[in-house]
């Protein structure tokens, strides 16, 4: 089965309804900000999402845990590898609530391919 991304009606609704739709406010323990659904694609067998993130996460560095805004991955030296991943945690849940009001399934945090924190 090849890797090809499918055009349908349904998908360029979705995108155009992600302009309206597409921004989630979060408050809770990991992240404060806005998360943004900027693109979904559709595969054969599955979703993905690019997610734009303007605000402030949570990481446990230096054995405290508190909230650091996007400059961590300049100041600090932090891999932007496991930032991404930690990211991908803390939206997965809000991301795919969202996109389920279009029909779209992500099944797990790797189907969120392309993080932008700003």
């Amino acid at each position: 089965m090849g890797k090809y991304c499918l055009n349908t009606n349904q998908t360029k609704g979705i995108k155009k309804a992600l302009k309206k739709w597409g921004q989630i406010v979060v408050d809770d323990e990991n992240f404060k900000g806005v998360i943004t659904i900027k693109n979904v694609r559709k595969y054969p067998a599955w979703h993905e999402a690019d997610v734009e993130l303007k605000g402030m996460a949570t990481f446990n560095y230096n054995r405290k845990k508190t909230l650091y805004p996007s400059e961590i991955q300049k100041t600090q030296g932090v891999s932007k590898i496991k930032i991404n991943r930690i990211l991908r945690k803390y939206t997965f849940q809000y991301v795919s609530m969202r996109l389920k009001y279009f029909d779209v399934d992500l099944r797990d945090t790797y189907n969120i391919k392309k993080i932008t924190w700003l």
